[in-house]
């Protein structure tokens, strides 16, 4: 069985706590390396593992997210096994390239955007371009390395002394650069049966009703079939009915829905939808031809079998 090298960064106010971090074989369990960050009360972050400070003094918060080195931390990975593969950084006047194993990320300065094997991506936050490494957040190691979250969500929440962000790389020779390639799928839905997404022969409730003709989708169960290609996080401020929803991995995207308005903004552009985003039972509803604007799902992807009622995709 291929070993599991799991990474635990517990985030805590002016205490350490040590998370144990495990390789399993098929024969025993064997403790490999620690990882123990430790938020200070003067706000500076540290990395340590089982021997000792590593990567000091690099991390560090930014709009509520903890911005990792890199290629440094890929590095710091690699080196516990006999091949001891690098990373490369090259900086260039606007961009900065990480290459491992013949692939290659390349950041632009400023950019949510980046390219994965000349693939566009999208992060969940502007990565910072240093002189020696590029700063990402802890949300877009998903995106960026072949690794999977140790909980059900691809979104790392950090908030001081309360919540842990951890990870585990696949495979038993440490980190790669991501796989960029999703299998597409062929969806149908349906207003019927209080909205039914039909995949295969897998059924799954989805909120959903028909509105003056056109196809109104909940925004709370969405996720199901749109992640890992595109990741989404959504912020309701009740007090202004507005619904803020970020969007990365697919391409990034930052869209702000008004209760009762018909128009959406998507990176500051006015987009007109076919009927106003709508609340009910503490659900906001919008027209499904938006929310495949969203997800950029182009029009030769979309079938209507009844015009408001049932649709299929390809996605």
């Amino acid at each position: 069985m291929k070993k599991l090298i799991a990474f635990a960064f517990t985030f805590i106010i002016t205490t350490t706590t040590i998370i144990p971090c495990f390789a399993m074989d098929s024969n025993d369990i064997a403790f490999a390396h620690y990882y123990d960050v430790t938020a200070q009360q003067d706000g500076s972050i540290t990395i340590t593992d089982r021997n000792g400070v590593c990567m000091e003094g690099l991390a560090y918060e930014k709009d509520n997210c903890i911005m990792l080195p890199l290629k440094t931390v890929i590095n710091t990975e690699n080196k516990h096994y006999t091949a001891n593969r690098q990373a490369v950084y090259t900086k260039n006047q606007d961009t900065a390239t990480i290459t491992l194993d013949g692939k290659e990320i390349t950041f632009f300065e400023g950019k949510r955007e980046v390219t994965i094997d000349g693939k566009k991506r999208g992060l969940y936050t502007v990565p910072d371009i240093k002189q020696n490494d590029v700063f990402v957040a802890t949300e877009d190691l998903y995106v960026l390395l072949s690794m999977h979250t140790r909980t059900n969500s691809n979104k790392f929440i950090w908030e001081p002394g309360s919540k842990q962000i951890g990870w585990y790389f696949r495979g038993d020779d440490g980190a790669h650069i991501n796989n960029t390639e999703y299998e597409q799928k062929k969806y149908r839905l349906s207003v019927e049966y209080d909205g039914t997404l039909f995949e295969g022969k897998f059924e799954k409730n989805m909120p959903a009703y028909q509105k003056n003709n056109h196809f109104m989708i909940g925004l709370k169960e969405i996720s199901y079939f749109v992640e890992p290609k595109i990741l989404l996080e959504t912020n309701w401020d009740q007090q202004n009915n507005q619904l803020f929803i970020k969007t990365w991995d697919g391409n990034a995207k930052d869209i702000v829905l008004q209760k009762d308005s018909n128009i959406m903004t998507v990176n500051g552009v006015a987009v007109k939808m076919e009927e106003k985003a709508e609340i009910k039972n503490d659900c906001w509803y919008i027209p499904i031809t938006a929310l495949f604007d969203i997800l950029d799902i182009p029009q030769q992807n979309i079938d209507w079998i009844e015009k408001g009622k049932n649709v299929s995709i390809v996605y």
